[in-house]
């Protein structure tokens, strides 16, 4: 947004132009998922678990997901929507030729000096990573088996010749 790239009440559709259901790329604004108002729904339920090892990369969930009506007319009301970011950051690298996850450590984490921090796959070996728990049977258990999975690339092959829709101040 800063840079120009992405407009606030343009329609989702106008970034992912092959996006599956016609209704929601037209009706669903770039304000409507920022505001957790755009009835496009979550990722959490059945068919996550089904598909969580399999759910990679955000195109991924886009192609499980896509297809689903919205929940709600958008604008009408507010439920917090792990999709409808999940839809900003494919949004984040179509307008910036950027993996999500190299965008947001180039171009915020980076220039912010945050150095512990970023997105690292779970399968990577990263010390101090905080660990997740929640209460399962009257015990807390690790909540591993529950998160998104994302897969390792190498970073050459996220890496694309365009600059991050996000600037860091100057």
């Amino acid at each position: 947004m800063q840079s120009g790239k992405v407009t606030l009440n343009a329609p989702l559709g106008t970034y992912l132009t092959d996006y599956p259901n016609r209704d929601v790329a037209t009706k669903v604004t770039i304000h409507h998922l920022l505001t957790h108002t755009g009835g496009t729904g979550d990722i959490f339920g059945p068919e996550f678990t089904a598909h969580r090892l399999e759910l990679k990369t955000l195109d991924d969930y886009v192609k499980l997901y896509g297809a689903r009506g919205l929940e709600f007319e958008p604008g009408t009301r507010w439920q917090y929507s792990n999709y409808g970011f999940l839809l900003l950051g494919v949004i984040v690298e179509r307008a910036s030729g950027l993996s999500y996850y190299d965008c947001v450590r180039d171009r915020i984490f980076k220039p912010a000096g945050m150095t512990g921090s970023g997105s690292e796959p779970e399968d990577a070996a990263v010390p101090g990573r905080a660990k997740g728990y929640m209460r399962q049977k009257g015990a807390w258990v690790l909540n591993t088996d529950t998160l998104p999975y994302r897969e390792r690339q190498p970073e050459e092959a996220t890496r694309r010749s365009a600059i991050c829709c996000v600037s860091p101040r100057r």
